[in-house]
């Protein structure tokens, strides 16, 4: 387990042991997000933090900070690696979503759009695609090699705070402050169910 917090700090954890195995320090702000690379044998992972930067650490090596990516005006709220682990998308208070070149240490391309900031990322099973939530009420699906917007999806009515997408990945879960999920048809890029926050489960949408 990995975890990220006020204190600056990343830490990696035994859980049957209940102890921290790694730390990493070099953050100057609030962690809010942390993702494991998607290769166990690569043992890397990536940290998103309010001092505007995201950096990639060798949990090999105590503090192994190898690449800080800077380019957020604002702080970095959340970051997704891609399914090869290849890539980085990262959303941020400044409205923006990221695609990060891991390998290149560069911004792929920078997706703007949305009317506040960008809270969660998911990427798509075949990584051809990256969905993003926002503060302003919207989830938009990107093409993750062009950066071209593909899609917006509205209906919630309280700010996005995280999303999933089903393994076979024909839907996409979004998840809202107005209490509901919504899955959305990733294909006809409608949705199709909502959860409802009174009685529970999924109506049609």
């Amino acid at each position: 387990l990995a975890s990220g917090g006020e204190d600056k700090t990343i830490k990696v954890w035994d859980l049957e042991a209940g102890r921290c195995l790694w730390s990493g320090e070099e953050h100057t702000g609030t962690v809010n997000s942390v993702a494991f690379h998607p290769l166990a044998s690569a043992l890397q992972l990536a940290s998103a933090s309010n001092d505007k930067t995201i950096k990639v650490w060798e949990i090999e090596r105590q503090n192994a900070c190898v690449w800080t990516a800077m380019g957020h005006e604002e702080a970095v709220l959340t970051l997704a690696y891609s399914p090869c682990g290849t890539r980085l998308a990262s959303g941020s208070l400044d409205k923006t979503v990221r695609m990060w070149d891991i390998s290149a240490e560069v911004v792929s391309w920078i997706g703007e759009g949305h009317d506040d900031a960008v809270t969660c990322v998911a990427y798509s099973p075949d990584g051809l695609r990256v969905a993003t939530g926002s503060r302003d009420k919207t989830v938009a699906m990107w093409d993750v090699w062009s950066g071209e917007r593909l899609w917006t999806g509205e209906g919630h009515e309280g700010a996005l705070t995280a999303m999933a997408y089903k393994p076979s990945g024909d839907l996409l879960a979004s998840a809202s402050t107005d209490r509901t999920i919504r899955l959305w048809d990733a294909c006809m890029q409608v949705c199709v169910k909502v959860s409802s926050p009174t009685f529970g489960g999924l109506v049609p949408g």
